[in-house]
Parts: C-alpha cells; structure tokens; sequence
C-alpha cells in the first residue's frame, strides 16, 4: 500500500497542465502509476487533490473558474520613472483645476528639485509638458506659495502660472 501511495505523490507532482485544469473545474482525471507489480491506472476525484498555487516572487497569482494568471509585478527603473510623471501630471492638474484655470490655458511649471523629480523631468519632461500644456517646466527652490505634494513618497512643492 505504501508503494502504490508514492507511485500516486509522484503521479500528482507530475500532473500535466491540462490535467491540472480538469481537476480545477471540478473534473476527473486518470493517471498511470508504476508500482512494484507494474502499471496501474487510477482515476483522481477532485476532492481527493488540493492544488495549491506557490506564489513567485515578484508575479502575483490569482485563479478562478479554472483559469489561472500570472503577473510579472516587479517595478523596473523605467516604470517607477512613468509611475512618478503620471503622478506629477495628476497633482498639476489638481492645481490647474483648483486654481480657476481654463483646461486649454497654458502653463509655466515650478517644481522643488531632487534627484528623482530631476530625472523624472529629464527623461519624462515632454509627456509632463504635453499633458499639463506647459510650456516650460522650471526646477528651482524658489517655488513661493506653492502647493505641496507627495509625488510617489517624494515631497515637492509645485507652482503654476498662467503664461
């Protein structure tokens, strides 16, 4: 009996993916086992299998209805970078909108240096200026009453004038 319990741990590690969905939706499946006496075929209930989905570090997975995803979630230099301009776009149109501008004026923008909104405006500028329809974007600590902000964990102060 204890052979033919490994030949089934064995048959069940080496489940194909198709047979892995059948069971997911709720289906049977049959598997050849090799004992002691030969080869065997048994038939696996659903209920008699848990699947268990191993998370992978940096995917996030989820399933339902016998469908599985997996998402490669690991924030690259370059989406931390877009994530920061979006993010800027957002809180300067904030400003804009609450500051009484019309949606088609154009704009001047001030931002508080540091090295990330630096190299944000660097390599991002121009999506920030064509979103915002900026026409300059000036980095400078003289900001005045600007508004303040948390751009992605980094604090800023942005001012906007109508050019």
């Amino acid at each position: 009996y204890g052979k033919k319990m490994k030949a089934v741990a064995q048959a069940v590690q080496n489940l194909s993916q198709d047979a892995l969905k059948q069971l997911e939706k709720g289906q049977a499946v049959d598997v050849e086992i090799q004992t002691g006496e030969g080869a065997e075929t048994i038939t696996l209930q659903p209920d008699e299998v848990i699947i268990n989905a191993k998370e992978i570090k940096g995917w996030k997975i989820a399933s339902e209805g016998g469908q599985t995803v997996a998402l490669d979630i690991t924030l690259t230099p370059e989406l931390i970078k877009e994530g920061r301009a979006r993010e800027l776009v957002n809180r300067i149109q904030n400003i804009r909108k609450n500051s009484g501008l019309e949606v088609t004026d154009r704009i001047r923008i001030f931002i508080s240096p540091s090295p990330e909104i630096e190299e944000t405006i660097r390599e991002k500028g121009d999506y920030v200026k064509a979103e915002t329809l900026a026409e300059e974007i000036v980095l400078t600590e003289e900001t005045g009453e600007g508004i303040q902000a948390d751009i992605n964990g980094i604090p800023v102060t942005i001012r906007i004038e109508k050019i």
